[in-house]
């Protein structure tokens, strides 16, 4: 009984969305029992009932929503019917998932619940509930074999029936995952009883899940078994746990003890520890690898950071005459060093020469940037910079935005923030073709479904669509955009060519409403919060990241916290679900980023701290006098960053273009 009361507690937990959110999102994972209100479900059902002209299109929903609200009313003869109908009248909708996880579901209460007599359901006996539950879970497991509510329902039900031993092993499996029945089953599995294997499986699930304490308890422990066959893949383990959550110092002891050289130096010159560092590179710089190629390199920026040209420069035309692999990386930092000590002539050679090898737009612009300051012709050089590429922005930005023409584009930025319905020929302006008549009837249900307030469904439904006709695949990105759902928009609509005809599509002005409010209070251009949240989170309100980070503009906890103190908006951090609130997370992270505009009055230093953080920005312009923004940007020291600050610059720089206007921040 107590099993029966824990899988429902975690079913409810895991399930339990605000009904809105689940009506209006409705993407993602399956709907459960437990996802929607009662209350809820009857006024969606009724609303659905009452349009006779739309009733039609929708028909498998309507009995969708009957089929819920019976099994939340706990009628388990109606709920089974209505199971068995939908998945007899629509095996291919997109709901059939839902409903087949909902009738495993109430099968496994009425076992545990031990309800009998159920032959209206078409169940005349405990005997044939069981069977039925036993072929709807093997069915509903070949398809998705690591769901893991019904590997819970599933085993338990083997266990309450004698097998134990088939019990254990899928309890096992929904143990490794380390999801939200860990706890539960953290007493049937203790560490010693799992392999080396599983343990690892399990040590990484953690990890992911950023149950950090656990997982370096249960990997550490492992190393008590002393198995030659897996001491490095231990070691790495707890390596690549350490350095996830910044821990470079132990990161690098762990690394190096399974014999993982490179990511051990390259953690020690994470924390600043460049004896132990140096020490590395020196034992395997022999063997010329990849590897020990990318350690020199990093060896040369060191040097060359502390202002040391000339020793950098050995470093790198070292490995570039050595014949180490990675010719092209060692090429670049010797233009680079190079052109930064004014070694102008020089660089603008090795700059031409790497743009004739390998063609990459960098090269191309930092050779007309050589010929700029020899007081060469660079104008018919920085003309042949892609106008869509972050060279070309970056050209456009540093001459004022002459040469960037008007972008005819798809849909105005504008009109997709508007909740009107998408009623009408739905087809995209300028599109010609000939719809089918199911394709049409599609169409009429997702507007149907939008206008019902059913927009997350309305997604699943255009998700699951394979365009056929002409301009079928611009009228499913539109779709998406008009109903929120911005980061399969862009990416449906980054698919679709047609240079700067879809911009509207991939740059939308999502969450106007909040942006235009927040920017007006704390006096930042709104087309830099945009710029954020789309390189962020593509616009994904529930996005978390690995690291922590949380919503729209993706806000660490702490950062939250503090802001929220600061800003004076009035808001409350207790929770998680407090910093993911739209208002409160883009507010915030406005706040945020206005402070950094303020403290470092330079659009791409701000972009990098917020990034990156304040403090590590800070040591970057310190260390170097740049003559310019464009030679910061090039040498962050950090990839993710560098890239990031050209992705949030790139797309500033084309929402102001949609938008009419130069860039007001201070380049």
């Amino acid at each position: 009984m107590m099993l029966a009361r824990a899988l429902f507690c975690c079913i409810f937990l895991f399930l339990s969305l605000s009904s809105s959110d689940a009506l209006s999102s409705g993407v993602g994972g399956p709907v459960g029992l437990y996802s929607l209100k009662t209350s809820d479900i009857g006024e969606t059902l009724r609303k659905l009932s009452a349009d006779e002209t739309g009733s039609f299109l929708i028909a498998d929903y309507i009995l969708y929503f009957r089929t819920l609200l019976s099994c939340r009313e706990n009628d388990l003869h109606a709920c089974l019917s209505g199971t068995d109908e939908f998945i007899g009248k629509f095996p291919h909708s997109i709901l059939t998932r839902d409903v087949r996880l909902w009738k495993i579901e109430s099968l496994y209460r009425g076992y545990k619940e031990g309800i009998r007599g159920v032959a209206h359901a078409g169940y005349p006996s405990d005997d044939d509930l069981k069977m039925n539950f036993l072929s709807s879970v093997e069915k509903y497991l070949k398809s998705r074999p690591f769901n893991s509510r019904v590997m819970y329902m599933y085993g338990d039900f083997l266990r309450g029936t004698g097998r134990a031993g088939e019990a254990r092993r899928v309890m096992r499996k929904v143990f490794l995952q380390g999801g939200d029945y860990y706890e539960t089953l953290k007493g049937d599995f203790s560490t010693d009883s799992l392999t080396i294997k599983g343990a690892l499986i399990l040590g990484e699930n953690l990890t992911r899940r950023m149950k950090y304490k656990e997982a370096e308890q249960l990997l550490t422990g492992l190393l008590d078994r002393k198995n030659p066959l897996y001491v490095r893949s231990i070691y790495d383990s707890i390596g690549d746990l350490l350095y996830s959550q910044k821990d470079y110092r132990r990161a690098a002891r762990y690394f190096l003890k399974g014999r993982d050289f490179y990511r051990g130096a390259v953690s020690f010159f994470r924390s600043d520890d460049f004896s132990r560092f140096d020490k590395v590179v020196a034992a395997v710089s022999l063997k010329k690898t990849e590897e020990s190629c990318r350690l020199l390199i990093l060896k040369g920026l060191r040097e060359r950071r502390k202002g040391d040209f000339e020793g950098a420069l050995r470093i790198f035309r070292g490995v570039y005459r050595n014949g180490y692999p990675c010719r092209e990386f060692a090429l670049w930092n010797i233009a680079w060093a190079e052109y930064l000590s004014g070694n102008f002539l020089s660089a603008s050679y090795n700059f031409r020469d790497l743009y004739g090898g390998y063609g990459d737009a960098r090269y191309l612009y930092w050779y007309a940037r050589s010929l700029e300051d020899l007081g060469g012709d660079a104008e018919r050089f920085f003309n042949r910079l892609a106008g869509d590429s972050f060279y070309g922005v970056l050209r456009d930005i540093r001459s004022g935005g002459g040469a960037v023409k008007e972008a005819a584009f798809h849909i105005p930025a504008a009109d997709l923030t508007k909740g009107d319905s998408v009623a009408g020929d739905g087809l995209a302006p300028g599109v010609s073709g000939k719809v089918s008549e199911e394709r049409e009837r599609f169409f009429r249900k997702v507007d149907f479904l939008v206008n019902s307030g059913l927009r997350g469904f309305a997604l699943r439904e255009l998700l699951s669509y394979e365009p056929r006709g002409t301009g079928e695949d611009e009228r499913i990105c539109e779709y998406q955009s008009r109903i929120g759902a911005y980061g399969e928009s862009i990416k449906c609509a980054s698919g679709l060519g047609g240079k700067g005809r879809y911009d509207g599509l991939l740059y939308p002005l999502a969450y106007r409403d909040i942006v235009e409010d927040v920017s007006r209070r704390y006096d930042i251009d709104p087309y830099l919060v945009y710029s954020i949240m789309r390189e962020e989170s593509r616009f994904n309100e529930d996005a978390l990241s690995g690291a922590g980070a949380i919503g729209l503009m993706q806000l660490i906890p702490y950062t939250a916290k503090t802001m929220a103190g600061r800003s004076g908006a009035g808001i409350n951090i207790g929770s998680y679900m407090d910093i993911k609130i739209p208002s409160n997370n883009i507010t915030l992270g406005s706040y945020y980023l206005k402070s950094l505009l303020d403290e470092f009055d330079s659009l791409p230093a701000a972009i990098a701290a917020y990034n990156a953080g304040e403090d590590i920005v800070r040591k970057w312009i310190k260390a170097y006098r740049y003559r310019g923004m464009d030679e910061f940007i090039e040498d962050i020291p950090y990839s993710e960053t560098r890239n990031y600050v050209k992705r949030v610059l790139r797309s500033y720089y084309k929402y102001r273009l949609l938008g009419s206007a130069k860039p007001k921040q201070p380049f």
